[in-house]
Order: structure tokens, then sequence, then C-alpha cells
């Protein structure tokens, strides 16, 4: 029995050159499913808010969303320690679908400017800035402009929409939390904020992060248990309270008043 002998100098070269062609062979197919294969153009921008800090933002845009045929835009927002390419899954979705997206880095992840901690919160962590933006978008229905953020990122939602309100003619007219809740990061409560808006929660069963309500006894309560919770009969009851929510808030219903 006879063996071929293996060049020990070929073989990493060959390994290397496969490895380089896998690379790129990945980077195509992520491009065309990133642009829906050339329906949608991405593009990265920086805007600066009120405080002078720089906002990361990856613009996708629909080619059918034009002056003449106005989109909806949905605004995507990390969570804490991640970046705005973590909402990937949603921003990829949404614009194959027609709307155009803003992903947005919060200040202090991915390419945003990391403000000083007194101006951290003046502009919702940079958010407002991506609501500014998606106001002036000429292919953009400004009429309807809607946020989704998962943990931190639905924190800062929340405090985009109280921002929002103070505008002669708010722009935000959906919210969509993503493990998070309406109390915000400084511990501000932002359920009384959202007025005729459109807002609903994905709240998981086992969370790690969120859902930390207490019972009547400031008893940490388990996440699973938070469809139980008077917050949670607050919430669908368009914040008048958990009286008259007698059953449980039932996952998947819509609350409408």
């Amino acid at each position: 029995m006879s063996f071929k002998e293996v060049n020990p100098v070929k073989m990493p070269k060959t390994l290397l050159i496969l490895s380089l062609v896998i690379c790129l062979l990945s980077m195509i197919v992520s491009s065309a499913i990133q642009s829906d294969f050339g329906k949608v153009t991405v593009q990265e921008l920086k805007v600066v808010d009120k405080a002078g800090y720089a906002v990361s933002i990856l613009l996708y845009r629909p080619k059918a969303a034009t002056v003449d045929n106005k989109a909806p835009c949905i605004i995507t927002i990390e969570g804490w320690y991640n970046n705005k390419e973590m909402q990937d899954l949603y921003s990829v979705e949404y614009a194959r679908r027609g709307y155009v997206v803003l992903a947005t880095d919060m200040h202090g992840h991915g390419d945003s400017d990391n403000p000083d901690f007194s101006d951290l919160y003046e502009s919702a962590v940079g958010l407002d800035a991506a609501v500014e933006l998606a106001g002036t978008l000429p292919y953009v229905d400004s009429s309807r402009i809607a946020l989704t953020g998962h943990s931190s990122g639905g924190a800062a939602s929340g405090m985009a929409v109280a921002l929002d309100n103070e505008r002669e003619t708010p722009l935000i007219s959906a919210v969509l939390f993503q493990a998070s809740t309406w109390v915000d990061d400084t511990g501000v409560d932002h359920s009384a904020d959202f007025g005729d808006r459109n807002v609903g929660i994905i709240s998981d069963t086992y969370d790690e992060f969120f859902f930390w309500t207490t019972d009547d006894n400031d008893n940490l309560m388990p996440p699973r248990e938070f469809l139980t919770t008077d917050s949670a009969k607050n919430f669908v009851n368009f914040n008048n309270g958990a009286d008259g929510i007698s059953e449980n808030v039932i996952a998947g219903k819509y609350y409408v008043k």
C-alpha cells in the first residue's frame, strides 16, 4: 500500500485560498440578502443630535419608496452593549416589505459618539436625531414613523416618545418594545406618554433582563408572570389602572379604546 505525500508548503496556501474564497462568497451573499438582491439601497449616515453628538445610522431605502410613493419608516434600536447591526434580522425584513428603515446606534454604541453622561439622555440616547431625520426624508410618509427597540433600545424609545410630545406636530405614530417596557433606564415611567399611538410589547417568558416587576409585598416576580401583573393590566387599560381588568392580559390580543 502506498500513500501520496502531501506537500507541507502547498497545503497552507490551498487552505488560505479556500478560506478567502469562502469569505468573499459570504460577503457577496450577505450583501445580496441585505439589499434584497438590489431592490433596497443601504447607506451609512451620521447625523448630529441637539446636544452636538454624532449618531450613526444605517439607512435602508426600498427602491419603491419615492417622493411620489412615500413609504412608512421604522427606526430600529439595539440594546445595551450592542450595535445597530444587531437589529439586522428586523431591519432587512422590514425593508424587504417596503418600509424605509433607520437602524440606529445609541450614544456610546457602534459608531455613534460617546457623550458626557450629563448629555446622555438629552436626545433619548441619540434616538431623537433619527426621528428628526425620518421626518425630513422626502420619500418617507411622516405620518407613519414607528420605533422598535430591544432592551435599553426600548427604554430609549420611551424617552423619544416623551420628546416627540414636545413637538408642535409629533412624528412618532407607533412603538414596539422588544424585551423592554415603558420604564426607561433612568426609572421614568412613560406609560402616560403614548397618547393615541399604537404600542406593543414582545414579552419573553424567560427573559433574562427585563420585566423585573414586583408583587404587593415588593417581591420580585419571574418574567413568565408578567401578564398577571397590575403593570401589564394598566398598560392594556391605557394607563387607567388595573381596575376593571379582572383577567390576566392575553398574549397576542389587540386592546383597543
